[in-house]
């Protein structure tokens, strides 16, 4: 039975904020929401009479619950009509929204705005058509196709409300669509701010931020230009950790470098989808220029005062690129920072591609039923699946030529250590909010809901509070709140402001120096929902320290004392903004003692009363070792 369900989202609330903020919502946005109560009452399942109200071309009835069979052609073409139907109000939307500019800014050739070969796009429809299969075949209860952002402050929408970012943008254009063929899309904003780079921290944590299992996401976006900079290698190790996820996603790059793109497009040979979401000139080309006073009146609200000089929100438009009036003080609001035209913009073409790659998706699985039973169809796409998994697992290890700093442990360093890092099992205990390891609990205990209650820790002086008062005894490392002053002491900013916080483990010096601050690095619950077969009993051990996300960890860990399973680490050795733990010169990586490979004992103190140290992670990575 075909079932169209209504889509849940409890995720982010900011969608239920809508009303409150009327000017920041564009007419196709508003149009959407109508058109969700449209599709949500195709199947007369869905425990509510509704009545038709205009937008279907047929009523309930007739548009829900066909029973499904390769000899069916009317229950198929229903497939494809639902979807035309969706998408055919939402182009009606956009031509009325954006008039003139409709044309250049939609278009049926994406070439302009990403850059794609024919395998990684067979990849990405393959993917579509097997969520399909899932739900539309085998009657699964809900299937999500899940595009998780991964990027900076600005990637994350710092300056903006949090449900104008691109990444919201697109989940809001696109999700009646995908609802219309029984799909939920499902758009996760995971991106940080505080000069987050791609890697190491984030690289070897993905199954800790985004999941460990093999559906927890289907798209993995890359937009961390500003803060990789010159260091490429970063990116080398992001695409391979990301090859390397169970859940193989496709990887998207938001990257106009010609030095970047290259290493995660050279992993489409070994078994990885690669698209370069391209920069959006082309879009804006001809938009009337706010600089040079040109007429702004009948333009979209979205791209009103967002050319100045040719440049979108530069200059005088750098003024007019906000719109949080809902807040009384909104933080992030600096130059660097995209605006919520931009990120509009950039959300509604990736919005369109997604809805392109649909298409064909749908195409692709109805010509699949007309020669395949629905079974066949799964067993087809799931074994070329495997098939491009294998390739990876099989593939090379060789590290592409890239670059790195010195000071973050230089092109040796990358070179010695790549064939641990980017195919090793790496278990990964991290503080960084959002983290899927924290929303399920798995950090502390503690299960809860992004944008919504989950365990925030606790503020600094409760920390030193907390570690001043304990003698004689060790002490855990509380999970210390590290994000906007605003997110903490403004109710209005906390519902509609930035999610991400790069919390950390907390440390701080005690007056009994007998005190340390102690963690079992990954705990039993991490242990359990990372360790894979290929865990170890020898690993380097990785810890990634707060301040040195901005270089100032040097004076730090002269007055910082630290204790691998009762052995003294006496050597830091820099890698990105992370460091490497020696136990001397020649002892790199440690064997754990206890039945739990790759579990280690980890305690850390200040010698100093009045010193911290806020530890963001804490990475196990194993040994690789030759065969012989």
């Amino acid at each position: 039975m075909i079932r169209l369900r209504e889509r849940r989202d409890t995720r982010i609330p900011q969608d239920q904020t809508t009303s409150k903020s009327k000017n920041c919502v564009s007419p196709t946005i508003a149009l959407l929401l109508l058109v969700c109560v449209s599709f949500s009452s195709l199947d007369s399942s869905l425990r509510r009479n509704r009545k038709d109200d205009g937008f279907l071309s047929r009523n309930d009835a007739e548009m829900s619950a066909l029973p499904l069979s390769t000899s069916s052609s009317e229950n198929v073409n229903t497939v494809r009509e639902q979807f035309h139907f969706a998408t055919e109000k939402l182009e009606e939307s956009l031509r009325k929204e954006y008039g003139q500019y409709y044309p250049q800014i939609f278009r049926s050739n994406y070439s302009a705005f990403f850059e794609m070969g024919e395998v990684s796009k067979e990849r990405l429809v393959r993917r579509l058509t097997r969520k399909l299969a899932e739900s539309l075949v085998l009657e699964k209860k809900e299937t999500t196709f899940t595009w998780v952002t991964t990027g900076h402050s600005s990637a994350a929408g710092h300056g903006n409300l949090f449900n104008q970012s691109y990444t919201h943008t697109m989940e809001q254009m696109v999700s009646q669509v995908f609802l219309a063929v029984g799909l939920t899309f499902a758009g996760k904003n995971y991106a940080m701010g505080s000069g987050m780079c791609s890697a190491p921290e984030q690289a070897l944590c993905m199954e800790s931020l985004y999941g460990p299992g093999t559906d927890n996401m289907d798209v993995l976006s890359w937009d961390y230009d500003i803060t990789d900079g010159v260091n490429t290698c970063l990116t080398a190790l992001w695409g391979a950790r990301g090859a390397g996820h169970p859940s193989q996603p496709t990887l998207v790059m938001l990257d106009n470098s010609m030095e970047r793109w290259p290493l995660v497009r050279g992993l489409e040979r070994k078994g990885i989808g690669v698209i370069n979401a391209l920069e959006m000139a082309e879009a804006y080309k001809g938009v009337p220029d706010y600089e040079k006073g040109e007429n702004q009146t009948d333009l979209p609200k979205s791209l009103q005062h967002f050319v100045c000089n040719g440049t979108p929100e530069s200059g005088l438009c750098n003024h007019k690129k906000w719109d949080t009036s809902i807040c009384e003080k909104f933080g992030g609001q600096v130059r660097w920072h995209n605006g919520w035209k931009y990120h509009h913009l950039r959300g509604v073409i990736l919005g369109h591609f997604m809805i392109s790659m649909l298409k064909e998706s749908v195409d692709h699985l109805l010509s699949l039923l007309d020669v395949s039973n629905p079974e066949s169809v799964l067993d087809i796409v799931k074994s070329q699946d495997e098939k491009d998994r294998e390739m990876w697992i099989n593939s090379e290890m060789a590290l592409p030529e890239c670059k790195l700093d010195k000071k973050r442990g230089g092109k040796d360093l990358m070179t010695k250590m790549w064939p641990s890092l980017h195919k090793g099992n790496s278990m990964c205990s991290s503080a960084l909010f959002p983290s899927d390891a924290r929303l399920s609990g798995i950090v502390t205990g503690t299960p809860g809901t992004f944008g919504g209650k989950y365990d925030r820790g606790i503020n600094e002086k409760n920390a030193v509070d907390r570690a001043q008062n304990t003698a004689e005894k060790n002490i855990s490392m509380a999970i210390l709140y590290c994000g906007s002053p605003y997110m903490w002491n403004h109710e209005c900013y906390k519902e509609f402001g930035q999610k991400d916080s790069q919390d950390a483990f907390f440390v701080s010096g005690v007056k009994d120096d007998k005190v340390w601050h102690t963690k079992t690095v990954p705990n039993d619950r991490e242990y359990r929902a990372f360790a894979k077969g290929t865990v170890a009993s020898e690993n380097y051990i990785m810890i990634c320290v707060k301040d040195c996300n901005i270089g100032k960890c040097k004076e730090l860990f002269k007055n910082m004392i630290i204790f691998v399973d009762n052995k003294k680490v006496t050597k830091l050795e820099p890698f990105g903004a992370c460091h490497f733990l020696y136990a001397s010169e020649g002892e790199e990586t440690w064997v754990s003692k206890e039945d739990k490979p790759g579990q280690y004992e980890i305690a850390i103190r200040t010698s100093q009363a009045d010193k911290i140290v806020r530890v963001q992670s804490f990475v196990i990575i194993p040994l690789h070792k030759k065969n012989t």
